[in-house]
């Protein structure tokens, strides 16, 4: 998890010392017009009582200042060391000083907007020395599903990607620029991701890029534990939507890549050769007792002891059995050997409790039910139509906004839809919450009503939807919600 401070920070709360210390430490920062600088001048014999006398000096739009005794300077394209460098110089060669410096005081503000994928989109108050991290932080972070990898700096017309992981994880500070008035920031949805899980610092799901590997996945997620057995096994889909188990080691992790929607699993010494590891979409807790449960929205992961005669329905009552976000027909055992078991009728031994449908379980087996992909699919008469993440409480307007909104010449906030896998359309509006995963919003226009003429009803909205959702739940389906 990506950690994010909350709120703009003003230029009121930034001590003028503090401002003249930190930009010390700045050596590229270029000037930006509205910036305030001081010129102090020590006259005469500062021990003796001598004056020291300060003066504001703005920077202009048109990125000249007025300094005394050398007139007008221009700061374009000039950084504020060499600016500083000219200045003191100058009146140095000009006026006999006992004292004579130049320093920023008030950074100047301005708005950008900060849009796509984060909590509060929108304009925000900005200062030249906020990075883009910071501005992400004032627009209260990203969202659940947030791309960091790509996110969109857009100026004078030039949109320029940054990689905001890399700079939180590797300090890579040519990733988080300074903001300068007029910026656009645009956070895109993730599309493509993996699953680390086992001996790591966090593990968890995150974002993948091509040609990644798994040295740069492993150092996301903090790094592998001293307890960290050297052998990794990496779950990953194969062209026929079957699961395949590779397996590699700590000393390969630099030239092995990965793919999106594989799943890294890093074994512990410390792990008990006598358990059994179950993962995936169960409620976690037994489901004995009739009580109401919360859905997890988050794989769980669960080491039970070994006994000899253990089985499939016996873990399954333990963990609360599969949750309805379950794609329990891709339920596996992967054993410690590495090959696999598939458990296609995982449902049915769950629902009857049929002996004769379960499974025995060895020690070191691996159980896993995978998640079906917690996506929303938005389509029609939207700029940016496709699956975004599901996000308890999202109306269909914030669904909209991630899609880019509406078409301005086709789309209609009076023909919004939700569609069902059998073609049925259930009129919603902007305010309706979405209240399941896989939910299909359709966006029509005016003469939504002449469709069913025209397009053969929804079915082709449907089956180009039922694609989408096949193949997100392939592709993501043991990553849980990404």
């Amino acid at each position: 998890m990506v950690l994010f401070l909350g709120g703009s920070i003003t230029v009121s709360a930034l001590d003028k010392q503090e401002i003249a210390q930190k930009i010390q430490h700045i050596p590229d920062y270029e000037p930006v017009p509205g910036d305030v600088y001081t010129l102090t001048l020590g006259l005469g014999g500062l021990i003796n009582g001598g004056e020291v006398k300060t003066i504001q000096i703005p920077l202009q739009q048109d990125y000249t200042m007025e300094v005394p005794f050398l007139g007008t300077i221009s700061a374009r394209g000039r950084t504020f060391q060499d600016l500083r460098k000219t200045v003191l110089q100058g009146i140095k060669n000009r006026v006999s000083l006992q004292y004579v410096d130049f320093t920023l005081t008030v950074p100047a503000v301005f708005d950008v907007v900060v849009y796509g994928a984060v909590n509060t989109p929108g304009k925000t108050t900005a200062y030249s020395l906020m990075t883009l991290y910071e501005a992400l932080g004032a627009a209260d972070g990203p969202r659940e599903g947030a791309s960091l990898r790509h996110v969109q700096l857009e100026r004078k017309g030039t949109v320029t990607s940054y990689d905001l992981l890399a700079f939180l994880a590797f300090g890579d500070e040519t990733q988080n620029p300074r903001l300068k008035p007029g910026d656009k920031i645009h956070v895109p949805v993730a599309q493509q991701g993996v699953k680390i899980q086992g001996a790591v610092l966090n593990p968890g799901s995150f974002e993948l890029v091509e040609g990644d590997t798994l040295t740069t996945m492993l150092s996301f997620a903090g790094g592998v534990l001293p307890t960290a057995s050297p052998d990794v096994t990496v779950l990953r889909l194969d062209e026929g939507g079957q699961y395949r188990t590779l397996t590699t080691s700590l000393d390969e992790a630099d030239r092995f890549v990965l793919q999106n929607g594989d799943v890294i699993s890093i074994s512990s010494r410390l792990e008990q050769a006598g358990s059994v590891v179950v993962e995936g979409a169960f409620f976690g807790k037994s489901a004995e007792k009739p009580e109401a449960r919360s859905i997890p929205e988050a794989p769980v992961r669960v080491s039970i002891p070994y006994h000899e005669g253990m089985s499939v329905l016996e873990v399954l009552k333990l963990v609360g059995g599969p949750t309805p976000y379950a794609a329990a027909e891709k339920a596996r055992i992967i054993r410690k050997d590495g090959s696999s078991l598939a458990l296609p009728q995982l449902s049915a031994l769950w629902e009857t409790g049929d002996a004769g449908m379960d499974v025995p379980l060895k020690p070191g087996d691996y159980f896993v039910v995978p998640m079906k992909p917690l996506k929303v699919f938005v389509g029609g008469n939207v700029n940016s139509p496709g699956s975004f993440p599901f996000a308890a409480g999202y109306t269909v307007g914030e669904y909209l906004a991630l899609a880019h909104g509406l078409d301005p010449k086709t789309g209609s906030p009076d023909a919004l839809y939700f569609v069902s896998a059998d073609g049925t359309a259930t009129k919603v509006d902007l305010t309706t919450v979405v209240e399941e995963p896989g939910t299909v919003i359709y966006a029509g226009n005016n003469a939504w009503k002449y469709t069913t003429d025209t397009m053969a009803d929804v079915s082709v909205v449907v089956g180009f939807f039922n694609t989408l959702v096949n193949f997100g739940i392939n592709v993501l389906d043991l990553i849980g919600r990404f």
